[in-house]
């Protein structure tokens, strides 16, 4: 999704996960000034980490379904990284926040994988 704003010359796009059962949650948004074109020069960048195992938070694959098995899954969001970039350093990313969530999970989702 790409949202413009004419007042303030910024755009920021916002990409989306598209594979179950994170389908929907944000994955990453990038600001640019609307004068530059694409992936050049932003101006910050967010990324979303979202997990389904609340006992092994380092367990990037349990999100994955597995075929035939009718499987619940509690996504949550693990972690979510902003940083701005400073021109004057050779557009660097400098981490202005890196959050750890330890909330109960957000969403609940039951799939049952195709035959």
């Amino acid at each position: 999704m790409i949202e413009e704003d004419v007042l303030s010359g910024l755009r920021t796009t916002t990409r989306f996960h598209q594979k179950l059962p994170l389908t929907s949650q944000p994955e990453r948004v990038v600001t640019n000034p609307i004068s530059r074109t694409g992936k050049d020069g932003p101006i910050s960048k967010q990324l979303y980490i979202w997990r389904c195992d609340r006992s092994n938070r380092a367990n990037a694959v349990a999100c994955v379904p597995a075929l035939g098995t009718p499987t619940r899954y509690c996504l949550f969001l693990n972690v979510d990284k902003g940083c701005i970039y400073d021109v004057t350093k050779a557009a660097k990313c400098f981490l202005v926040s890196a959050r750890q969530w330890n909330e109960v999970p957000r969403i609940g989702s039951l799939r049952t994988p195709m035959a």
